[in-house]
């Protein structure tokens, strides 16, 4: 008896929790279940009824285009008709928070469509086997889903879009994907400067099993969120694109021919200085791009900001098995939250820097340094850093083309301050940085 009232309790609960989660879910999507020429023509007679409909303002006629681009996005069948039915509620006003909010999103989006295949010879891998071994991590439940993505986020790309140098993946970033971007930034701060911003977006038709949960709300919180990764985003682009990296797959193959010639443990930082500046053009300064990095420094709390929202995202992609994304382990994701920490201090200006300690007080040996220089001031050649004369006895640096580091050492102090210490008590310990290295354990 009891089992049976156990069970009957359940039953009731289980139908009282689905007619709540009814209630408060979005509207039927009329979408869903509608394929193939059928559906391109509910879709075309449901768009041209609003614009034709001579009764509606722009602002309705924006607001309903903006429900039917939602309900697309909801569908994964329609996900890719969302953006021109965003865009068009745009044009009719571009005030409609929910159009601008949708397309900050979609807009950059599409702008990557096709990334995988685009970026695959740079980087040296192999679409189909990249999607491939996603579904392989993946259970059979969630292959409809991943298979629906896979042709969202691929497309059809066309040969002379693949990138065959890094150039002209950078070209691709500055003249394409960061005006996007800047676009995107445009329509969320609209958004971020609403009052009451909330909007429910249900993914229940992408799941392929029921699940209590099949809906979000987005609320201020996620939008200043989104802007701050955003803004991230173009900083690291900016970075990204201003430096000559055409020659980095040479240089890495460089790298591992030498360390086969030698035991990777005795290659000296001579060896890797001359590697490096065997290829002169690596890491020089695209004079058109050096624009970009100056703006860095403006947006820079913010940016920080959004990195750390970036990697709490990587990191929660590995926890919840996101394999469409890159993930982050535990170790990476500490180190990095560590090291913005820093950053909030070096954005600020000028600072007296720890490089080590007193071998007898123990107190911290400090020199002033100023980061943003290499913000304010880009480098021509990140290579001038680099060490310019090496010891023929012990293959450690003698001589420094440029002691300031790219002016982030203004009083030009670092090395020889540095070296005056055992490297036990420095906090940066590469061999060979100081003539005398291999005799101040």
């Amino acid at each position: 008896m009891k089992k049976r009232f156990i069970i009957l309790c359940s039953l009731i609960t289980i139908v009282l929790s689905a007619f709540i989660f009814r209630a408060i879910s979005r509207p039927d999507n009329p979408y869903h279940g509608v394929e193939g020429q059928k559906f391109a023509m509910v879709l075309s007679k449901d768009i041209m009824k609003i614009i034709q409909n001579n009764s509606l303002s722009s602002e309705s006629k924006a607001s309903e285009l903006a429900k039917i681009g939602q309900f697309l996005l909801e569908e994964p069948m329609g996900a890719h008709h969302a953006l021109k039915v965003f865009q068009k509620s745009y044009e009719y006003d571009s005030k409609n928070i929910n159009s601008n909010f949708f397309l900050s999103v979609l807009e950059p989006v599409h702008a990557l469509r096709g990334a995988i295949y685009r970026f695959h010879k740079i980087f040296e891998i192999d679409p189909e086997e990249y999607f491939q071994n996603i579904q392989d991590k993946n259970n059979i439940s969630n292959q409809n889903v991943i298979n629906r993505l896979k042709y969202y986020i691929l497309g059809e790309m066309k040969k002379d879009l693949i990138f065959e140098l890094v150039s002209d993946s950078q070209d691709f970033i500055v003249k394409q994907l960061l005006p996007v971007l800047t676009e995107a930034e445009k329509k969320i701060e609209f958004v971020e400067s609403s009052a009451n911003f909330e909007i429910a977006f249900s993914y229940q038709h992408w799941q392929n099993a029921w699940s209590p949960k099949s809906s979000v709300l987005f609320d201020l919180g996620e939008v200043h969120a989104y802007h701050s990764a955003l803004k991230a985003a173009q900083a690291l682009l900016k970075f990204a694109s201003a430096y000559n990296l055409n020659d980095a797959q040479l240089l890495d193959k460089a790298f591992k021919a030498e360390k086969k010639l030698k035991d990777p443990k005795k290659l000296t930082l001579e060896d890797e200085v001359k590697i490096i500046k065997a290829f002169p053009q690596f890491l020089t300064l695209r004079k058109e791009y050096e624009g970009n990095i100056k703006t860095i420094l403006e947006d820079a709390p913010r940016i920080i900001e959004g990195l750390r929202i970036l990697a709490q995202f990587l990191k929660e992609a590995k926890d919840r098995e996101l394999y469409l994304v890159p993930q982050m382990d535990e170790e990476t994701f500490t180190n990095l939250i560590e090291s913005l920490e820093k950053a909030d201090e070096y954005i600020a200006g000028p600072l007296m820097q720890k490089i080590g300690v007193n071998e007898t007080s123990k107190e911290p040996i400090t020199i002033l340094a100023n980061f943003t220089a290499l913000l304010t001031q880009p480098p021509l050649d990140f290579k001038s850093i680099l060490p310019a004369k090496f010891s023929e006895q012990t293959h450690n640096a003698i001589e420094w083309a440029d002691t300031s580091f790219g002016g982030v050492f203004p009083n030009n102090d670092f090395i020889s301050t540095l070296c005056q210490l055992k490297k036990a008590n420095r906090t940066i310990k590469i061999e060979g940085m100081c003539p005398d290295d291999r005799n101040s354990e």
